[in-house]
């Protein structure tokens, strides 16, 4: 389970990456690959 979920999360931080370029609200999605990134540190503790 662990496995899947950091696979999903580094799946997610692609797309936000790449979302990033697309949209131009690109302020708040990076404010939310930032949350996503920050989630996934903490799990690793």
């Amino acid at each position: 389970m662990l496995t899947y979920k950091s696979v999903y999360l580094q799946n997610e931080k692609k797309l936000c990456v790449k979302n990033s370029l697309l949209l131009t609200n690109e302020y708040k999605l990076k404010t939310l690959c930032i949350l996503e990134i920050n989630l996934k540190s903490e799990s690793k503790r």
